[in-house]
């Protein structure tokens, strides 16, 4: 700001009057920079995750004037921090309510950010928050049985990169690769990082964004061990993703709950065989085997229930005679079964009774 001082009587017209004393002020203002030479990460106008974390370059080196007033969030977010390193402003902002979904315009009044030959222009920057999430479902394996698990992302963030680390726990193993299911041409690659702990890493080179935005990232499978029977969780830890723009999102871990099952392995009925006359009843026991099977039971039939027939309870009734089998089938999907021969005979007489017991008879 400069003023000039002109005193009374500095200037006399031709009439002879002369000036009044007066104070002239003048504002001599850098002239604004040129708006497109300004770049903002995240770019203007991109869906995001949230906005903790904004870039501001210039053309020139700046500096920060807060007389020109204060940057604003139009959904109520603070500016925590301003740290300028040489062309670029990183500014740090908080939401007490949380990252709410829906559009959020940064506001940078003009000449807040001051170089040696230009001040910003009146900024304003409109992004889309919108949510994201990554998620497993819980799922039953009986032992020695290959499962095949989803990692499945939701999201409408233009991610182009990732990575994650996977653990299975104990009883579990992998079967095959890891696959990428929403790559456009994605580099995708993992390795042992420790253990049972799998890194999973992606990129692309051209970067492509992953396709979609909801359902199946990742699909593995899994094989458990014959005698896995209890519930334990696969864990998917140190989820980054990140954007073309170099925007780098931290997720929460992912756990799913693989509740292992046993199946039955044998069944054995006893008696072996039986042997039977029409009309002749017994009974069959049947043990099943682990004991500690999920679903230990099993149901009886007959191969023809017309020569034999058995009930739920395992009692057999010889109808007519023949040979057919008893069998028990467990009832658990696993398709065991076992089965037994039984004979069925005529009913063998026991005596022989002649009425009357005595006859008299007279000669011819």
């Amino acid at each position: 700001v400069y003023s000039i001082a002109i005193p009374e009587g500095a200037f006399t017209a031709a009439d002879g009057t002369s000036n009044e004393a007066v104070t002239l002020n003048y504002t001599i203002e850098k002239p604004e920079m040129n708006a497109d030479e300004i770049r903002v990460s995240p770019e203007d106008g991109v869906k995001v995750m949230d906005l903790s974390t904004i870039a501001i370059e210039f053309p020139e080196q700046i500096s920060v004037n807060e007389a020109a007033g204060a940057i604003t969030f139009s959904n109520g977010a603070t500016v925590e921090n301003i740290e300028i390193q040489k062309y670029t402003a990183i500014i740090t902002a908080n939401a007490p309510a949380g990252w709410q979904a829906g559009q959020c315009t940064l506001n940078v009044p003009k000449g807040y950010f001051v170089g040696e030959n230009g001040k910003n222009p009146a900024l304003a920057y409109t992004w889309e928050i919108v949510s994201a999430s990554m998620s497993m479902d819980n799922f039953v394996i009986y032992g020695g049985e290959t499962k095949e698990v989803t990692l499945k992302l939701k999201t409408g963030v233009a991610f182009s990169a990732f990575q994650a680390d996977i653990t299975l726990p104990e009883g579990l193993s992998l079967v095959g690769d890891f696959a990428l299911t929403r790559g456009d041409g994605h580099e995708f690659s993992y390795r042992v990082q420790s253990g049972k702990t799998y890194r999973l890493l992606s990129y692309s080179l051209s970067n492509k964004s992953y396709t979609g935005e909801e359902g199946a990232f990742v699909t593995f499978k899994v094989q458990a061990a014959d005698n896995y029977n209890e519930t334990q969780q696969i864990r998917v830890d140190e989820i980054v993703f990140s954007t073309a723009q170099g925007q780098e999102y931290t997720f929460d871990s992912v756990v799913a709950n693989a509740e292992g099952r046993l199946y039955v392995s044998s069944i054995t009925i006893a008696p072996a065989a039986l042997n039977l006359e029409t009309g002749e009843d017994a009974q069959l026991t049947a043990t099943v085997l682990p004991e500690n099977a999920y679903e230990a039971k099993f149901e009886w039939s007959s191969s023809n229930s017309d020569i034999v027939e058995i009930d739920e309870e395992g009692k057999v009734v010889a109808k007519a005679v023949g040979e057919a089998n008893i069998i028990a089938t467990a009832t658990d999907g696993s398709g065991v079964t076992a089965s037994i021969p039984v004979t069925v005979v005529y009913t063998h007489a026991t005596a022989i009774t002649i009425v009357p017991s005595e006859v008299l008879f007279e000669v011819n």
